[in-house]
């Protein structure tokens, strides 16, 4: 992910390491006024790949099996506990 460091240093911010700490640095930023997150391409397709490439990097880190038993109606994305949830993920 590419982020502005000026703004970070500015807000006296440095890079989260972990969803939760993205959340919570988003809502800081947003409250200065700024645009925590922006994503090109406002298209189906663009937030696809998006919400694929946070999933990987949360939800299937922690259950690699999600995808199957999630299609299998074993589990839920609502029953995702919030620190592993991505948008538009699994």
């Amino acid at each position: 992910m590419v982020y502005n460091k000026d703004l970070f240093a500015q807000l006296g911010l440095t890079p989260p390491t972990t969803w939760g700490g993205l959340l919570a640095q988003c809502n800081q930023i947003a409250n200065q006024g700024k645009v925590p997150i922006k994503f090109p391409g406002a298209d189906a397709l663009s937030m696809g790949f998006v919400g694929a490439a946070l999933s990987a990097s949360t939800v299937y880190t922690t259950d690699p099996d999600k995808g199957a038993k999630r299609a299998a109606g074993k589990v839920t994305f609502k029953g995702t506990p919030a620190s592993t949830r991505s948008p538009g993920g699994p």
